[in-house]
């Protein structure tokens, strides 16, 4: 899965990376909430419906809601991610050239947070195949982040205190590594569906250059924009697993800490 993630992006070469480097910037610019909250699936009911759950239970739900959708179309999400990627990549490209030192600065730090994002992923392949583990702490860390991020009301604090506590107390290593594999199956998919995107993209450059020759920088432009646009689709799903934006909730921040640990960036491998 991480091999699928670094072939994809050394086939397209330096116009990915330079998509992955805008979409950073271009976020810090804009203020772009990019990480979505870790919530139980809509329409999941919970294992205990009661106050007090399982670490384990908050673990499946995160889980779920990493993982990817096994019943979706790999070709059409391709397409719908290609258009997207590019419509949210041109506000963003406007954004850098507004503020071009800002932004040189924001990507630097972006391609930082991109290795780091990759660590996070590394970490999660070497839990699911068996080659790192978690300690106790570090899985109870995990499941009372995810109690912490689903405490809310006017005693919001209170019960995080006391939901983190027993959650943090029954959490196992079997739960975390069923969290890992879906932040590995999750990445897989997103890096899948962007190569999709890239063939999509490269067949309809060639077939413009084909049928029209004087549309040859049209050609050029099609094949450009596919690869600016499936690099940022690389760093939006590194994103959402590592827990590095500035809006990561708890969950996903002590997870990636946790999974980065394993690879080694912080931290030993256990």
């Amino acid at each position: 899965m991480l091999g699928k993630l670094v072939a994809g992006v050394a086939t397209a070469g330096t116009t990915v990376v330079v998509g992955m480097a805008v979409d950073r910037a271009g976020n810090m610019l804009t203020g772009a909430k990019t990480t979505p909250a870790i919530d139980p699936v809509p329409g999941q009911p919970s294992a205990s419906p009661g106050f007090l759950r399982r670490g384990d239970q908050y673990l499946a739900d995160v889980s779920r809601t990493m993982a990817p959708d096994p019943k979706a179309n790999l070709l059409q999400d391709a397409l719908r991610s290609q258009v997207d990627k590019r419509l949210s990549l041109a506000s963003k490209a406007f954004a850098v050239m507004r503020e071009p030192q800002a932004a040189v600065d924001n990507a630097r730090q972006g391609m930082t947070h991109i290795k780091n994002d990759v660590d996070t992923l590394h970490g999660a392949a070497k839990i699911v195949t068996g080659n790192a583990s978690l300690t106790k702490a570090e899985a109870a860390a995990i499941a009372g982040a995810v109690a912490r991020d689903t405490a809310t009301g006017v005693y919001g604090a209170t019960k995080a205190v006391l939901k983190g506590s027993y959650a943090a107390a029954t959490t196992t290593e079997e739960g975390v590594r069923e969290l890992s594999s879906a932040v590995t199956e999750r990445v897989g998919r997103d890096a899948l569906q962007a190569g999709t995107g890239i063939a999509i993209s490269n067949a309809a450059a060639t077939a413009v250059g084909a049928f029209f020759p004087a549309a040859r920088m049209l050609a050029v432009g099609i094949r450009v924009t596919g690869q600016l646009a499936a690099g940022a689709q690389v760093s939006e799903a590194l994103r959402n697993v590592g827990g590095t934006s500035e809006d990561a909730g708890a969950t996903m921040k002590a997870v990636g800490k946790t999974l980065r640990s394993k690879a080694g960036s912080e931290g030993g491998v256990c």
